[in-house]
């Protein structure tokens, strides 16, 4: 029912171009990628009215983009799912009870929530989904290292599910933040230092990540990244985070850096791991 239009264009103009000479209707990418688009020279002059749906809020018509993207469902996908796993066809604004919520899971799609140290049903834990949509399994690796014994995929994603049967992604099993016997999940940080961000009125990407600590296990730090590189206001920072996330969540270090100096994996995703070095000593 539809013409898909794909890219691979690494050049932000390229990707501008390809947005007015087709004139989609229907936009989705990384954010990482639509920052790019926004910050281009040429984004001010683009004609992309064409764009009516999706998630590329930044750089939707005025009339169509959300005043806050988080009362918008999100969506979630991965390579060995074939495509989008948690979706919602509400492109509605929801209400606050609903923030940051990813939606039911996709037609074709069973899902459990599991205690990831029992494996225990649970309403908030790791998400497990089976399908016909699924891969077969990992080049080069026995179908049983993949799968479960019932065929369950388990996917290191870390969700809760409300009342509503509606999920909402708190980030990989690997990259939960423990810090003094609590658990901090950074996409809500960093979602929180967005919005103090803007509201400083810096023009900013944000990533959390868990330094160790001898006495707390881990603390939260949080890296800056603008064009610039110039550093941060700390106290400032802290002081808008207050009313936004209990006191064990926000960062106790920050760093700052240049984007284009942001480590990058070969996937195009930021490399945490490296991301540490920034607080060495």
């Amino acid at each position: 029912g539809a013409t898909l239009i794909c890219s691979n264009a690494t050049d932000p103009a390229a990707t501008l171009d390809l947005l007015e000479a087709e004139k989609p209707t229907i936009t989705n990418g990384f954010a990482a990628g639509i920052a790019h688009l926004v910050r281009h020279p040429s984004f001010g002059a683009r004609d992309l009215s064409s764009m009516r749906r999706g998630n590329l809020y930044p750089i939707m018509a005025s009339e169509v983009r959300p005043a806050d993207p988080q009362l918008r469902h999100n969506m979630l996908g991965m390579t060995e799912t074939g495509s989008v796993v948690l979706i919602s066809g509400d492109e509605s604004d929801q209400p606050e009870s609903r923030r940051g919520s990813y939606g039911h899971p996709a037609p074709g799609f069973q899902t459990r929530v599991i205690d990831p140290g029992t494996g225990a049903e649970a309403g908030t834990g790791e998400l497990l989904v089976r399908g016909p949509h699924l891969m077969q399994g990992y080049y080069g690796r026995r179908r049983e290292d993949c799968f479960d014994e019932d065929g369950w995929f388990h996917t290191g994603d870390l969700v809760r599910r409300d009342d509503d049967g509606l999920f909402y992604f708190l980030g990989r099993a690997g990259s939960m933040i423990k810090t003094a016997g609590a658990n901090v999940a950074p996409p809500e940080v960093e979602n929180a230092l967005a919005e103090v961000c803007e509201a400083l009125g810096v023009d900013a990407t944000v990533h959390v990540l868990g330094l160790a600590h001898p006495q707390r296990g881990q603390v939260v730090a949080a890296v800056i990244a603008t064009d610039g590189g110039d550093p941060v206001d700390d106290q400032r920072l802290r002081d808008g985070l207050r009313t936004r996330l209990s006191s064990y969540k926000i960062p106790r270090r920050f760093a700052a850096i240049r984007r284009a100096d942001l480590p990058l994996r070969s996937s195009g995703k930021v490399d945490l791991a490296a991301l540490t070095e920034l607080f060495d000593g």
